[in-house]
């Protein structure tokens, strides 16, 4: 995170919620200092200018962005 800063370009952190200690590592120190370090912090989905119904499988309608399969194909919700 020191030389965030330096880059030109932004970044992406991934932050997974399996288990209680990875939750208080992201919400006890990493969003924390990247807070206190005047980052914008936003949703993968924001990033890429999808909609929230996008982001998950179970509210994705979008036809030119259907969700993946296991096989490759579509799947009609």
């Amino acid at each position: 995170m020191d030389n965030v800063t330096s880059r030109d370009s932004g970044f992406i952190v991934l932050e997974h919620d399996l288990f209680q200690q990875t939750v208080e590592v992201a919400t006890g120190y990493i969003l924390p200092d990247a807070l206190s370090r005047s980052l914008t912090i936003q949703p993968v989905y924001a990033c890429l200018n999808m909609p929230i119904a996008n982001a998950y499988i179970e509210t994705n309608d979008n036809q030119t962005n259907p969700p993946p399969t296991a096989f490759g194909a579509s799947v009609t919700l």
